[in-house]
């Protein structure tokens, strides 16, 4: 599993992409590694040939400090 798989959470439900950052006790707050999941995330959308919509949602109380 890459660090990506556990910074920042990937899921679809057709034909919809659900991008989640996963560190709910920083309030998802981003720094460099966060960030990199969110890139290496978006690339993974974008060749997800049946996404068609990518949807950025916290995980935990706050969507990011």
């Amino acid at each position: 599993m890459s660090e990506a798989a556990h910074l920042v959470e990937y899921t679809r439900e057709e034909p919809s992409a659900w991008l989640m950052p996963n560190r709910p006790d920083e309030l998802n707050a981003f720094s460099d590694e966060p960030v990199t999941a969110l890139m290496e995330r978006c690339r993974q959308c974008d060749a997800d040939g049946d996404a068609h919509i990518a949807i950025l949602h916290g995980n935990g109380r706050a969507f990011s400090a």
